[in-house]
């Protein structure tokens, strides 16, 4: 690719449509990576997507797809059914990948967090396996108990690594 082409279906270096909706991005070694919601062609029979799908790059216009690093999975809350706007960043204690991700069931929005040992996954939720989502607002004036910010993102400082 020379250019950003506003329209155009964007292509993986396989020549199939990039599948990260709500994406995050983490450059890593001078690597970047795109965590994103696996929607193509959805008809599964438990979720609304299959997970967080994972694209490297090292230039920002060729990305090469990695595979699901965290699947979608029908928690006791639904919450797994579809996984959303993922978010990584390196943990500078333990050196693990972190990712925050929104799980989305029809009644609730929860926050669930997984780690990987190195940023290609795979990822596993940290907590209760069967259902790690929680609320992490316990309400206010602005908003109501157990709102959830959709689009959310983490910030990492890169001076201090906090």
């Amino acid at each position: 690719f020379a250019a950003f082409r506003s329209g155009e279906i964007w292509l993986d270096t396989d020549g199939n449509p990039i599948d990260a909706h709500g994406g995050g991005f983490l450059l890593d070694g001078g690597v970047y990576y795109w965590y994103g919601s696996a929607r193509n062609g959805m008809s599964p029979p438990c979720c609304l997507d299959r997970g967080v799908n994972l694209y490297t790059s090292t230039d920002l216009y060729s990305w090469t797809h990695r595979g699901l690093v965290l699947h979608a999975f029908n928690s006791s809350t639904d919450n797994g059914l579809s996984l959303e706007r993922p978010k990584v960043i390196r943990c500078t204690g333990t050196g693990q990948y972190v990712m925050w991700v929104r799980g989305s069931a029809l009644a609730s929005q929860l926050l669930a967090v997984a780690t990987s040992d190195a940023p290609t996954g795979p990822f596993r939720f940290v907590g209760d396996q069967t259902d790690p989502f929680r609320t992490v607002a316990r309400g206010g004036p602005n908003f109501r108990a157990g709102y959830q910010y959709g689009d959310a993102t983490l910030f990492q400082d890169p001076r201090t690594g906090r």
